[in-house]
């Protein structure tokens, strides 16, 4: 990877090419340690080029990433913080997550903004996940007001409010089913991904058992309507996403709705 432009060099940018709950995550933490750090942000939206060669499916009909951020983000999210690719990385090299190079620029922890050898990177990168500066810097409440509020268009935020008036039982677990993408996609020849990021039927049965068994109230999600009709019914208090009426509407906004 080369980042080029030194303008850059004070800006968190989220930067993910896999799926959609990805890029939404990086987004996320990279704004809000923007905003702790009082740093600049931006955001990239790469093509599903990366998806493809990473997953076993049909992106025109599984994937979930719209191929246009305006039709997923609010005008002052676009407005204020979207980067087109070509103007920060150089078209001709690779952008590798396992690079050493990206991995010095993740900002995981504030320290490493005023560490000499790193204040001297072209620009930094947002972590894809919470890390404990962050997570000691805002409440839930602050990263639910911008996911709920700001982040998203109208289109999307009326999304949200059907599921905002969801009333769902106090004690509940949801389980995210996810598998052939996983097992048949190159991502299966990196360690532990296929195990960490995959979750058979059968498994999800057993949990399903074992948490119903607590008291729980399950809702699973992310697998083919069959697949979780199955179980919803073999078990009287699994939800599924059909219950709660969540697959209307195009891939990305159903997702979006799934993950709230």
């Amino acid at each position: 990877m080369k980042l080029e432009n030194n303008s850059f060099r004070d800006v968190v940018i989220a930067w993910r090419k896999d799926g959609l709950c990805e890029r939404l995550i990086t987004i996320i933490i990279g704004y809000h340690t923007a905003k702790a750090l009082d740093l600049g942000f931006g955001f990239v939206w790469p093509d599903d080029g990366a998806m493809q060669e990473m997953f076993a499916i049909d992106t025109k009909i599984d994937h979930a990433v719209a191929s246009d951020p305006d039709h997923l983000f609010s005008k002052a999210l676009i407005g204020e913080h979207f980067l087109l690719e070509r103007d920060v990385i150089d078209p001709e090299m690779t952008f590798n997550y396992y690079d050493k190079q990206y991995k010095r620029l993740v900002v995981d922890r504030f320290e490493k903004i005023v560490e000499p050898m790193l204040s001297r990177g072209p620009c930094w990168i947002a972590a894809n996940r919470n890390y404990s500066d962050l997570a000691a810097t805002f409440s839930q409440e602050v990263y639910r007001k911008f996911f709920f509020a700001e982040m998203f268009s109208e289109e999307v935020q009326s999304e949200l409010a059907i599921v905002e008036r969801y009333v769902l039982p106090s004690k509940r677990v949801a389980i995210h089913l996810r598998g052939g993408d996983i097992i048949y996609g190159k991502t299966r020849l990196v360690a532990n991904f296929g195990r960490l990021k995959s979750l058979s039927v059968p498994l999800a049965d057993v949990l399903c058992q074992r948490f119903l068994d607590k008291g729980y109230t399950v809702l699973v999600f992310g697998a083919t309507s069959r697949d979780l009709k199955y179980l919803s019914d073999k078990y009287q208090d699994v939800l599924t996403v059909d219950d709660l009426d969540c697959n209307d509407g195009s891939p990305h906004i159903r997702m979006i709705r799934e993950v709230a």
